[in-house]
């Protein structure tokens, strides 16, 4: 979940690579991420996100719990899954 208070200097590439090497290494089929759209840096970080594989979860767009809605982004996982390649730009 990102939550409203966080900033997208936070969610560091290095964070998001574990989550997706995490993935790999417990065999799991799919990450979801649940985005606050109150968020300030909602944006930055929906962009940042897609980039690395991240899509609109077709299925269920958007998520209320409590009085706080998410956005859901889902990627799917796989044990083979090249190791994403860095470029300057």
């Amino acid at each position: 979940m990102v939550e409203k208070g966080l900033k997208y200097i936070d969610l560091s590439k290095e964070i998001v690579m574990n989550f997706i090497d995490f993935g790999q290494k417990m065999n799991i089929k799919n990450l979801i991420m649940l985005l606050d759209r109150k968020n300030k840096d909602y944006v930055k970080i929906l962009q940042s996100l897609m980039t690395v594989g991240f899509a609109y979860e077709k299925a269920l767009a958007s998520v209320k719990i409590g009085d706080i809605e998410y956005k859901v982004l889902k990627m799917t996982v796989s044990s083979n899954q090249q190791e994403v390649e860095e470029i300057a730009f």
